[in-house]
């Protein structure tokens, strides 16, 4: 009878007392998706560019950048309109529309073809424009009509330079070779057939 009592005694006890919570493992939670690109860096296509404060036409202008110039992208906006450059020590905002992204294998070749069409309109433009000469060699251009001068650029043989100015005796040129202006030896210059050397200022 005792141990029919004792027995029943545990069961309540068992039945009774505290119940233990489950053991179960948290359900893992997804991180958060982060905006991904292709472009690591654009390159500015306008002539000057407003860099802001926040991805928007109401941000601070920070700083202005210039065309052509290239920084690395940090970061897309959620709608794509805006783009944050490292630019130095800080980062700013520029619209999208007004850069090219891309990684830094095309942007080079990219920047390949722009110059070449750029040397090949400067060429058609000499070709097309009175007072110009061609380099027999590779000839250096200085700041002054004198091997004295410092060395500012170089025109490669058979490069057509548009005459700018001259000295009085004629044997030095200043010439403006793709935008590079500067001045030449006259010995290692064929001049074209329609030159007027009395267009040419002294100087």
């Amino acid at each position: 009878m005792k141990r029919l009592i004792r027995l029943i005694c545990i069961g309540l006890m068992l039945v009774g007392g505290p119940v233990l919570a489950q053991s179960t493992s948290p359900t893992p939670v997804a991180p958060s998706p982060q905006f991904a690109t292709e472009a690591t860096v654009a390159s500015v296509d306008v002539y000057r560019l407003n860099v802001r404060s926040a991805p928007s036409t109401n941000g601070l202008v920070l700083t202005i950048i210039e065309y052509g110039s290239i920084y690395p992208i940090v970061q897309k906006s959620e709608d794509g309109e805006w783009y944050l450059l490292q630019i130095g020590n800080f980062q700013g905002w520029v619209s999208a529309e007004l850069v090219i992204a891309a990684n830094t294998e095309d942007l080079l070749s990219l920047q390949e073809i722009r110059e070449q069409q750029i040397q090949t309109a400067v060429e058609s433009f000499l070709a097309n424009t009175f007072n110009t000469v061609t380099t027999t060699g590779n000839l250096n251009m200085r700041t002054g009509p004198s091997t004295n001068f410092p060395i500012v650029g170089r025109i490669p043989e058979g490069g057509r330079a548009a005459l700018v100015a001259r000295n009085a005796y004629g044997t030095w040129w200043q010439v403006n070779y793709g935008g590079l202006v500067g001045w030449v030896s006259g010995g290692f210059l064929v001049f074209s057939t329609n030159t007027d050397l009395s267009l040419v200022p002294v100087q």
